[in-house]
């Protein structure tokens, strides 16, 4: 048996095994991101059926491969360059999942990119939301609270109120929980931290990051945990809201709450 005969069998076979190894690789990694809850923080759960589906197609196409591939037409030594080529584009991602670090990947994210909550950022045409009925919605909440009750609100709510003056004289000294990722103060200060949520209309890639700071000692853990936080709002001369924290507590063994988005 001759060089080129044993190169040709050892080729048809590794372009049926490392094609279908990737696949297999691909499903199980978009499947450890969903369980991980790591797709909640990159991807709007909005699309999520459409990422396990793909995770899905992948694992039974790794099974099926082998089977549909013509393997008397994969041979010939000058195929191997494309071979490994398509092997290392393919398997790029898997690597770069497998070096994330230990914590969560998005907090440098996060940090990059801040912005406080009173920042007039114009989202709301684009998540298809109507301004109309937050208003009256949020009023609504306000004026029915008993006295001295803690409202729920998330950062897409609370940058709405910002945004809008008479929201801002009704809500002052209001008593509110919020839920959220927790970042170190920008300035270092270990008496205030900062709870950001990030809104996504699709995934990371179109994500703008919301946060306000928070007055009170940082709950322990690492940047980017999940927390419940209630507090007491408030708004400065310049009318940026803050929070004057009462109580947090951390979310370690729940699941981090549905993003603010309108499901589509």
């Amino acid at each position: 048996m001759n060089l080129s005969r044993i190169n040709s069998r050892f080729f048809s076979r590794a372009s049926l095994l490392f094609p279908a190894l990737l696949l297999g690789l691909w499903g199980c990694v978009i499947f450890r991101l969903k369980t991980s809850g790591l797709l909640a923080e990159l991807q709007s759960p909005t699309y999520h059926p459409f990422s396990i589906g793909t995770a899905a197609a992948c694992l039974v196409l790794a099974l099926c491969y082998p089977l549909v591939s013509d393997i008397k037409r994969q041979s010939g030594r000058s195929r191997w360059p494309r071979l490994i080529l398509a092997i290392l584009l393919l398997a790029s991602p898997v690597i770069i999942f497998a070096t994330l670090p230990q914590d969560s990947p998005t907090t440098g994210f996060l940090a990059r990119r801040y912005s406080s909550t009173s920042s007039n950022m114009n989202i709301y045409q684009l998540l298809g939301i109507d301004q109309k009925d937050l208003l009256q919605d949020l009023q609504f909440r306000k004026q029915h609270a008993a006295n001295g009750q803690s409202l729920e609100l998330d950062m897409l709510e609370l940058n709405f109120i910002a945004n809008n003056s008479g929201l801002r004289k009704l809500y002052d000294q209001t008593p509110v929980n919020l839920s959220g990722q927790w970042l170190a103060d920008a300035n270092g200060n270990t008496q205030s931290f900062r709870l950001v949520q990030m809104i996504m209309f699709c995934c990371a890639a179109d994500a703008k990051v919301l946060g306000v700071r928070v007055d009170g000692q940082p709950p322990g853990g690492q940047n980017g945990a999940w927390i419940d936080v209630f507090a007491v709002l408030r708004f400065n001369s310049s009318g940026t809201p803050y929070l004057i924290l009462q109580q947090s507590k951390p979310q370690d063994d729940a699941p981090p709450p549905d993003l603010p988005l309108p499901q589509r």
